[in-house]
């Protein structure tokens, strides 16, 4: 602005008006002359105003509540700082780094099916995208650890009770929110956390042989604990729900954690299918064309072609067909076991959790039995009567998702419907 006032006056200066060699009269200079000082004026005191004011950029974040901690790491510690996200080097694994802010978990106790992702309840947050705090991650972990073992420490880190992995679009989200709202006092639901997907795609598609296996699962290990770490002693259950593609890494998940429960709910696939093919999720199963997740070309290559000769269709079935075959495989895999010793589970969307007693039968293989408690079933109730990322009623299914094109059919009757067969069979035995 000063420089605008300078030139401004400038300008006044060397016109005709103030030129001692013009004509007009010594009463029009002075009136002039007045008239120069008060334009002067107003832009000085114009200055001063915008010099009082925040930049543009500064009036676009709030007041940082935390800017008077002298070691921004304590808010870490202390648990009043979660999770945001961790950014791990693909392939080499070294030196990741974490982001921490400050978020609530109450909106998600209170009604899910209007946070159903971790990415929800950040977006609540007023100042976590703002004034959040970034270190090394590794360093997070340890020191976090460290300090959750003291005698004195009012935090504590969640063990996991269970894990869900899912096809897209296969309704996971209301077995979350069915989970949430089961016990809400005591109960987390972390879904669709993108510190966990980092950390699981950072050793890229193909097995690489340069990335230290044994180095990724410990960080698997760390971001889970991070993600279960509150201040609230009541909170003691934590479940995790994955994103559908975590599926194909559920080699690593059993390393990580062999004894921890989990499930995987499929769903009718042309059903499914038609759902991807009209929403958002059609354009992030086709990046897949040119950079296929783990496991999806070798999938496709039982039908001699390459995933640049499919259809766009035929390359969404292929991918939740790729879904599907791991968790059968790991399924029949651990289903020889006893019984008691059984720790992994194949959910049919259609048959179990459309239903009360289908979904309190699911909940209680992750220990959570709510048969004698009426306010739970209640609550349960309510969230399976919602749309489970809407909030709004649920009114069954929309008609564009009940009609089925026929390419639909066709590709998944190349890639999906056999395995969704043997699914439901193996479910069943």
């Amino acid at each position: 602005m000063k420089f605008c006032s300078q030139s401004f006056v400038a300008l006044l200066l060397t016109s005709g008006s103030v030129d001692g060699a013009s004509s007009v009269r010594q009463g029009n200079r002075k009136v002039e002359a007045d008239s120069i000082a008060e334009s002067l004026r107003y832009l000085q005191e114009q200055e001063e105003q915008e010099q009082d004011e925040p930049s543009l950029i500064e009036s676009q974040f709030g007041p940082n509540p935390y800017a008077n901690h002298d070691d921004p790491f304590q808010l870490v510690l202390q648990g009043e700082f979660s999770l945001l996200n961790v950014f791990v080097p693909p392939l080499t694994l070294s030196e990741p780094r974490a982001d921490f802010c400050n978020f609530s978990f109450q909106s998600q106790k209170l009604d899910p099916s209007q946070t159903p992702f971790y990415v929800d309840l950040i977006g609540q947050s007023q100042h976590c995208l703002e004034h959040g705090f970034s270190v090394p991650f590794e360093k997070a972990a340890e020191e976090c650890r460290a300090y959750d073992s003291k005698p004195s420490s009012k935090t504590h880190s969640m063990t996991p009770k269970g894990f869900i992995f899912h096809e897209p679009k296969a309704g996971a989200s209301l077995l979350s929110n069915a989970i949430a709202v089961a016990s809400p006092d005591t109960t987390r639901v972390i879904s669709h956390s993108q510190a966990i997907s980092n950390v699981l795609d950072a050793c890229g598609n193909n097995n690489n042989p340069e990335c230290d296996r044994e180095h990724q699962i410990q960080l698997l290990k760390d971001v889970v604990y991070l993600l279960g770490r509150t201040r609230d002693p009541q909170e003691t259950q934590m479940y995790i729900t994955l994103d559908p593609k975590a599926t194909v890494h559920l080699d690593l998940w059993k390393q990580a954690f062999p004894e921890v429960p989990w499930m995987f709910v499929y769903r009718d696939p042309d059903t499914i299918l038609q759902k991807v093919m009209n929403t958002h999720e059609k354009r992030m199963c086709l990046k897949n064309r040119r950079n296929p997740t783990k496991g999806l070309e070798e999938f496709v290559r039982t039908q001699s072609v390459t995933l640049q000769e499919l259809e766009d269709e035929e390359v969404c079935s292929a991918l939740v067909g790729t879904y599907l075959q791991k968790a059968v495989e790991q399924y029949e895999k651990e289903s020889a076991a006893p019984s008691e010793q059984q720790v992994a589970r194949l959910v049919n969307y259609d048959e179990e959790l459309l239903t009360k007693e289908g979904l309190h039968n699911v909940l209680q293989f992750l220990n959570i039995h709510v048969d004698q408690d009426e306010e739970a079933q209640t609550r349960i109730e309510i969230q399976r009567q919602k749309k489970s990322n809407a909030g709004s009623e649920w009114k069954g299914e929309s008609s564009s998702s009940n009609t089925i094109r026929q390419s639909v059919i066709q590709a998944n009757k190349k890639y999906v419907h056999v395995l969704h067969a043997k699914a439901t069979e193996s479910q069943q035995t």
